[in-house]
């Protein structure tokens, strides 16, 4: 019988659940997943559904597929989640059950070429059904392969799109029944497309809306309310009546009669029927932003110089340097130096006084192997380490008890073996760390069942991203209680969640700068002059064999952090990490005061509230409250003297 351990898991309906499940033999290997998913481990009922369906894949019917829509206009947005549609059709007589799956062309299910699956789909006799993915597009994978079986005849080869944005897009969702008046000037998305999680949809900026989705479940209205909160922009035009559009809960805020207001961090505007986007004021802009202009050579995005991307990429990279072994080097020196002299002058002068090959062969074959028992012991992992969970998250409060995290997540285990990792926060995305090297195979669930299967080496880490919304008990609201200007910023009072630890960390990004809120008793506020960024979170690198201290790893780690929450350069590690290290600039240096306050955004750093972490799990983490600040927050204005 094989060996099933698994280990303390999430028994909750949120965080993330890590089951380990150990087998000799493929066969096993499925005996063992059947009993963990007895125990009630969704995913691993997943895994267990996919052995299956693959086995049977040869009595798999064929589909075809009809057609392949990319994010919101057409177009993707790299190192970033895309929204992928395929059309899936099945002109046999008889029905499809089985597995689909996306990956990028070549992949073979290794680091950031693992495929995301799509389990146990149904397409009947001459049906057509869609199947929507979410893939994370990295700058290297161009080519695409959908496949529903083993044969050549199965799989389906495309490019991800011909169009790439920079930011993110505008556009207006239509219905297929007609009930859309079409405007001149933006382009047009097929709300049915709209999917199930907004978890993934940060390239999409701004919609507009002439109707009420009517197809829509409760599932997509959450989800567009969860769009909007983490700071969408809606504009809402009346129907063809003239009438104001009148929306079905969970969608009830956006029925406010109010030309403009606030849904969570996002904005809604109403405006008159018009035929044109551009005479919609601010719109045209937004539209300018987002569009793709093929005749325009710098049109495609260069996501080496994204400061998002980098900060990614270094944040896993220093995740997984803190996990790396501390060995004894001045031991295992010293053993080899004794294993030479054994082998020379020791044994070759014992040969030359004995003269006997036999005990000479076995004096060389016994210091061989227990000078190898010597460095397996020594050299390999296992100075206190634990099988463990460490996350770094950006978190949007969405204003209705609901958070969007962004999450950066590193498992290290100490037993190697095949691992499920699953989220249960509501239309959950993942994908495999593609900056940092994974040496086990791995696959991607597709959602509503998202999550990770991954044979992971022992002493050793696998990196994952995460994206998702999360209901929550606690309040994690942060409010603006006052903004002065003048017109450059004079005072800001912020008001945190009861949820928010106390020993948070609160700061004011704005235009380059940073402001340090402090607790006043009241209210967090601004209390000395502006920073420039890069020195209130100053980064450190390595140089050659140099090791960082473990507290200036974790001020890398919010830098990083704040890097991907702000998309401003923090530092450029090609310029520094072949250069020996300088010293920490102080942050005593204010910043220029700009001329004018335009916006920023809050930022609460803490520890992870045990509510986002897993449950009945030693895991740990951090986590980056972000909320946006603009001028309509305004308290008091007055002109500059």
């Amino acid at each position: 019988m094989p060996d099933s351990s698994t280990v303390p898991s999430n028994s909750g309906t949120r965080g993330v659940a890590i089951t380990k499940v150990r087998g000799h033999h493929p066969t096993d290997r499925v005996i063992a997943e059947v009993q963990a998913a007895r125990s009630g481990t969704l995913l691993l009922q997943s895994l267990v559904c996919l052995t299956l369906l693959v086995v049977m894949a040869g009595q798999a019917c064929a589909l075809e597929v009809r057609e392949i829509r990319w994010g919101f206009n057409g177009a993707v947005k790299r190192n970033t989640f895309n929204l992928c549609s395929i059309d899936l059709e099945n002109p046999t007589p008889e029905p499809f059950q089985g597995s689909v799956e996306l990956k990028p062309a070549g992949g073979i299910g290794r680091g950031n070429e693992a495929a995301w699956m799509e389990l146990n789909i149904y397409v009947g006799p001459g049906a057509t059904r869609t199947v929507q993915f979410m893939p994370f597009v990295t700058s290297q994978a161009t080519d695409w392969e959908v496949s529903w079986g083993a044969s050549k005849s199965e799989r389906y080869a495309f490019v991800h799109s011909q169009r790439e944005v920079a930011r993110q897009v505008a556009v207006q969702f239509y219905a297929a029944q007609g009930t859309s008046s079409p405007l001149k000037g933006i382009e047009a998305f097929q709300e049915d497309d709209f999917p199930i999680g907004a978890a993934g949809t940060e390239v999409l900026g701004s919609v507009v809306l002439d109707h009420v989705p009517r197809r829509w479940d409760v599932v997509r209205n959450r989800a567009f309310r969860d769009w909007l909160g983490r700071g969408g922009r809606l504009y809402l035009i009346p129907d063809r009546n003239g009438k104001p559009l009148e929306f079905p809960s969970p969608l009830e805020e956006l029925n406010v009669p109010a030309d403009q207001f606030s849904v969570g961090q996002g904005v809604v505007i109403r405006h008159s029927i018009v035929q044109d986007a551009s005479d919609i004021p601010g719109l045209i802009s937004e539209i300018a932003q987002s569009a793709f202009d093929p005749n325009n050579p710098t049109a495609n995005w260069n996501d080496s110089s994204d400061p998002a991307t980098e900060g990614m990429s270094q944040l896993f990279q220093t995740m997984r340097s803190m996990v790396r072994p501390d060995h004894n080097w001045k031991l295992i020196f010293f053993l080899a130096l004794i294993y030479l002299l054994i082998l020379f002058p020791g044994i070759w002068l014992f040969s030359r006084k004995r003269g006997d090959f036999r005990i000479t062969y076995a004096l060389i074959l016994g210091t061989v192997v227990v000078f190898s028992w010597f460095y397996a012991e020594i050299g390999k992992r296992g100075y206190g380490e634990s099988t463990g969970l460490r996350e770094m998250m950006v978190a949007y409060p969405l204003g209705n008890q609901r958070i969007a995290l962004q999450k950066c997540g590193s498992l290290f285990v100490t037993e190697g073996g095949p691992y499920a990792i699953s989220a249960h926060g509501e239309g959950a995305v993942f994908a495999l760390d593609s900056s940092t090297e994974f040496s086990g195979n791995a696959m991607v669930m597709n959602r509503p069942m998202a999550g990770i299967g991954a044979d992971i080496p022992p002493f050793s880490a696998c990196s994952f991203q995460e994206s998702s919304v999360l209901p929550t008990q606690g309040d994690y609201s942060i409010q603006i209680k006052a903004l002065e200007l003048n017109p450059s910023l004079q005072q800001i009072q912020v008001a945190l969640g009861a949820g928010i630890p106390s020993t948070a960390q609160v700061y004011l990004a704005s235009q380059g700068s940073v402001y340090l809120l402090t607790n006043n008793g009241t209210a967090w506020v601004n209390s000395t002059p502006a920073l420039p960024i890069t020195n209130a979170f100053p980064v450190e690198y390595t140089y050659g064999w140099s090791r960082i201290a473990p507290a200036q790893l974790e001020k890398n780690l919010l830098a990083y952090l704040v890097q991907i929450a702000t998309s401003i350069q923090m530092s450029n590690q090609y310029q520094n990490q072949y250069a020996p290290p300088a010293p920490i600039p102080e942050v005593t240096a204010p910043a220029p005061r700009p001329a004018a306050f335009t916006g920023g955004q809050v930022l609460v750093y803490c520890d992870a509230p045990a509510e986002l972490l897993p449950r009945e799990y030693a895991a740990s983490g951090k986590v980056l409250f972000v909320s946006k600040v603009d001028a309509s927050m305004v308290t008091t204005s007055s002109a500059a003297p």
